[in-house]
C-alpha cells in the first residue's frame, strides 16, 4: 500500500510538472529580422472543389534603407491534368516596384530572394497563395515555406 501510495504521488507530480505553457517563445531573433513566418499554405482536400485564399501580411518602419524578403515556394499543382491552378503573390511599397504575383501550373519547390529599397514607411509586405481543384483525386497545395523579412 504504501509503494502504491508513492507511485500516486509521483504520478501526480509528473503530470503537474509536464504541464506548461505551449504559448512561450524560447527564441530570440537577431535584431535585423523583422518578420518570419514558417508556412503560408492553400490546401484542398481530395474531391474537394472549390477556391482557397491565404494571405498574410507585415507592416513595420524600418530603421535602415534596405530589406531582404526570401522564401520558399512549394506546390504539388499538376494543371496537365486539367480542374487545378494556383497562384502567389509577394508584393511590397519597397523598390523596385512590386507585386510579384505567378501563376503555378506544375509542381514546384523553388527558394527566392529579393532586396528592395525602402521609399517610404512604413515598411509593408504582404504574401498570398490561391488554389482552385474541381474534381482533383489527391490533395493538392501551394505554400510559401520559411517567410524571413531582414533589414540589410
Amino acid at each position: 500500500m504504501r509503494y502504491l501510495l508513492v507511485l500516486t504521488l509521483v504520478s501526480f507530480v509528473s503530470i503537474l510538472s509536464s504541464c506548461g505553457d505551449d504559448d512561450t517563445t524560447t527564441n530570440n531573433p537577431p535584431s535585423n529580422v523583422l518578420f518570419t513566418w514558417d508556412t503560408l499554405a492553400a490546401v484542398r482536400d481530395a474531391g474537394s472543389n472549390g477556391l482557397t485564399t491565404i494571405s498574410q501580411s507585415f507592416d513595420q518602419t524600418v530603421s535602415g534603407t534596405q530589406v531582404k524578403v526570401e522564401y520558399r515556394i512549394q506546390s504539388n499543382i499538376d494543371t496537365a491534368l486539367g480542374g487545378c491552378s494556383a497562384s502567389y503573390t509577394d508584393s511590397t511599397n519597397g523598390s523596385p516596384s512590386s507585386p510579384n504575383k505567378v501563376n503555378v501550373y506544375r509542381a514546384i519547390d523553388s527558394a527566392y530572394s529579393f532586396t528592395y529599397a525602402i521609399p517610404t514607411q512604413p515598411f509593408h509586405a504582404a504574401f498570398r497563395v490561391r488554389l482552385f481543384t474541381q474534381s482533383q483525386s489527391v490533395q493538392r497545395y501551394i505554400r510559401f515555406v520559411n517567410i524571413k523579412v531582414t533589414k540589410q
